[in-house]
């Protein structure tokens, strides 16, 4: 799957680079991830993409579904944190 950026550059998806955002976001809301947390929670992010059965997507679908998993795992603090890091970038 590849992804429209917001300055409008593609890049291919990258897993790793959702689970750095999101170990970013727990670790400065102080509320630390365990591996099987960040697994559980990069899972369902992908397993949410593959349902919507684009070759394509922006980055700012792939934020709201990052927040709304997030918050639907229990992580309500990490979301408003990643949800405030991505708005300020």
């Amino acid at each position: 799957m590849e992804i429209l950026k917001k300055k409008g550059n593609i890049e291919k998806f990258n897993e790793d680079k959702l689970k750095t955002s999101i170990l970013n976001a727990a670790r400065d809301s102080d509320n630390p991830l365990n591996e099987s947390d960040i697994n559980s929670i990069s899972k369902d992010i992908v397993d949410t993409l593959k349902k919507l059965n684009k070759n394509y997507t922006s980055s700012y679908e792939i934020f709201g579904i990052t927040v709304n998993s997030l918050k639907k795992n229990g992580f309500k603090n990490i979301a408003k944190q990643y949800a405030n890091h991505s708005i300020d970038v």
